[in-house]
Order: structure tokens, then sequence, then C-alpha cells
């Protein structure tokens, strides 16, 4: 997808699409979808006007970054805990 390479130079393939919703802090209309990734390398802040940092994290340390804006949304939590599940079996 385009826009994961122009934030945050990664290269990815949408393996399902999660969902979709208003965000309720900011009011964008928002599509989650699950993605695989295509390259190795790790991911840089590209476009520092949508975002501020760039980072891997836990499920644990995503939800407690996201707080301030409701947290990570149900659907993409659940997606997110089935997956790992799957990887560590």
């Amino acid at each position: 997808m385009q826009e994961v390479r122009e934030e945050v130079g990664l290269d990815v393939a949408v393996e399902q699409r999660l969902g979709e919703r208003v965000h309720p802090a900011s009011g964008r209309y928002i599509i989650y979808f699950a993605c695989r990734l295509l390259s190795s390398h790790e991911p840089s802040l590209v476009d520092h006007e949508e975002n501020v940092e760039v980072r891997w994290s836990t499920l644990e340390e995503a939800d407690k970054l996201l707080v301030p804006t409701g947290g990570i949304w149900q659907p993409v939590r659940e997606y997110l805990r089935r997956a790992m599940v799957a990887t560590s079996s």
C-alpha cells in the first residue's frame, strides 16, 4: 500500500480488511487493514505531518500509547490477539 510506504517507509501487502469507522477523537473516516510486511527493514518516520513517532510495540504497549485516542479499536485488537496466538503456536 502506497500510504504505508509514504508514511513509514515500509512495503506491505493487504491481507484482510478489518473494518471502518469515523474515529471518535479525530473525526476522520478510517479503514483498517491487516497487512503483511514485504520488506525486512525497520520503519522510519517519513511523514512528519501525519505521525509523531514510529516504532514496534507489544499489543499492551500500543493500547497504553493510544489511550488518549480511545485505545486500539476492538475489531483490530481482536484480530491482533488471534494473530499473536497463531504465530506463537
